[in-house]
């Protein structure tokens, strides 16, 4: 039923739903190591597939909107470090990719919505 929670892996999935990738090691276009996240209202158990655990709040992050299909997010996050740096902000974390609108919801990619946050704190 729409607006109702979903259970997925024995967990309440949050509604709207809210997940998003976790770049491990700072961005790259090859050879990443990403973790997918997916709030829920209430936790499952862990398994060898699913894993759960509390995120810590990142106190300061740089967000950048990104519309259009995934193969622009590259020359984003570069433009994105290339900004932080000019403005004194060192990275402070993995940056992670939000993914609002994309394949799934949107049959045009220039539609697609992806929001970087990069976890940053003054140099």
């Amino acid at each position: 039923m729409p607006g109702l929670p979903t259970s997925r892996y024995n967990a309440i999935v949050r509604f709207p739903g809210y997940c998003y990738t976790i770049e491990h090691g700072g961005y790259k276009p090859e050879n990443i190591d990403i973790e997918y996240c997916e709030a829920v209202t209430s936790k499952g158990p862990d398994s060898s597939l699913i894993k759960f655990k509390e995120i810590p709040e990142v106190p300061l992050a740089a967000c950048l909107k990104v519309f259009g299909p995934y193969e622009k997010l590259h020359d984003n996050y570069v433009e994105l470090f290339a900004f932080l740096e000019k403005e004194g902000y060192k990275i402070a974390g993995d940056p992670r990719a939000v993914y609002i609108d994309g394949i799934w919801n949107q049959e045009d990619a220039e539609k697609w919505l992806t929001i970087i946050q990069v976890p940053v704190e003054k140099a």
